[in-house]
């Protein structure tokens, strides 16, 4: 439990490091619900899947990985989408 509590302060600290990391024109975006929507899918996907390849028994682990390759690459997917039309909103908005 230990090292899950240290893997999600870790993850929250590489997410704070890239944002602030980020030009200063790029601020007002994170203040529209649609990116933080995509960031939250695209980075949620990749640490579930770590939390769970750490916690899967050596004997599942194939499998496990497997699942979690193919959530990671169907997020991208979602994450384009939720860019593209979240609320109405079109490309000029």
């Amino acid at each position: 439990m230990t090292g899950l509590v240290v893997l999600a302060a870790l993850s929250a600290g590489f997410g704070a490091v890239l944002l602030r990391r980020m030009p200063p024109e790029t601020h007002p975006l994170f203040r529209t619900r649609r990116v933080v929507v995509a960031l939250a899918t695209a980075c949620g996907s990749l640490l579930v899947a770590v939390v769970v390849a750490v916690v899967t028994p050596t004997l599942a682990l194939p499998g496990t990985l497997l699942a979690a390759t193919t959530l990671i690459f169907y997020s991208h997917f979602a994450t384009y989408a939720i860019l593209r039309s979240f609320g109405g909103q079109t490309r000029g908005a």
